[in-house]
């Protein structure tokens, strides 16, 4: 199990750089935390991922209104 997550985190990294490599180690972290705490994490990555399309709705609908009264 150990070896098989190894290799993927460093061919992830070769693909798309780092940034894959720091959200393997987020996961490995988490999975030593207890229960509460890891819901609590994704939780809080939900709530930001909500907040994201929230916005890029708004921005989105106020670009449709600017060019439909050019």
């Amino acid at each position: 199990m150990a070896r098989s997550t190894s290799s993927n985190q460093t061919s992830a990294q070769h693909v798309r750089g780092g940034i894959t490599k720091a959200k393997n180690v987020v996961r490995a972290t988490t999975q030593k935390l207890s229960s509460t705490t890891r819901n609590n994490i994704t939780n809080n990555k939900q709530k930001g991922a909500r907040r994201q399309t929230r916005s890029s709705v708004h921005v989105i609908s106020k670009t449709r209104g600017r060019s439909s009264t050019n």
